[in-house]
């Protein structure tokens, strides 16, 4: 199978994957095309997270609708790895007064597994852990793309005010890659 055919089915499977809820709004496409060499710090306005991106993301602004029926402001930014069949992702949104980790870890661990066996991921592992940076659910899970053994990840941090939701995948054969491993490493306050 062609690194193209890869790619787009990797793309759309994490499409799938998006835990939230979001409908289009106003997107907007920022240095498409171009990778840049140095890193580009992503840190939307109103999050207290930043990650950095190895090149220049396509970032989209959306909005989440709550339960409540008001919508909020997403802010995705997603980046292909040039030459690699792996993409990442961050997503970041405000914190709600009634988000999941008010819960407990345990219902943070259901939920996080629920969603990843609802997109098909297999083997699915979860963990919580509380750090510098806040609590932290990391889930990871394989699931076969065309043909191809894939490893998706998701590492989401619950701030005093935001939250931000790191998404990477690509095939399981040398995952995860360095550029991918340096962008869960680079989430900072």
């Amino acid at each position: 199978m062609k690194l193209s055919n890869i790619k787009g089915l990797l793309f759309l499977s994490m499409l799938v994957f998006s835990w939230l809820v979001c409908s289009g709004a106003g997107g907007r496409a920022v240095g498409q095309g171009e990778q840049a060499e140095k890193q580009v710090k992503f840190n939307p306005s109103g999050s207290e997270f930043s990650v950095l991106f190895p090149g220049q993301p396509v970032v989209k602004t959306m909005k989440m609708k709550e339960e409540n029926g008001s919508r909020n402001r997403v802010v995705r930014a997603e980046l292909q790895l040039e030459h690699d069949p792996y993409f990442i992702r961050a997503e970041f949104t405000p914190r709600l007064s009634y988000s999941m980790e008010i819960l407990g870890d345990e219902a943070l661990k259901e939920t996080a597994h629920r969603y990843a066996a609802l997109e098909g991921l297999q083997n699915i592992q979860v963990s919580v852990e509380t750090g510098k940076l806040g609590k932290q659910v990391t889930t990871r899970g394989f699931k076969n793309v065309g043909g191809i053994q894939c490893t998706f990840e998701v590492v989401t941090y619950y701030g005093r005010v935001s939250i931000l939701v790191l998404y990477a995948g690509g095939p399981s054969i040398g995952y995860p890659p360095q550029q991918v491993e340096r962008f869960f490493g680079s989430v900072s306050k």
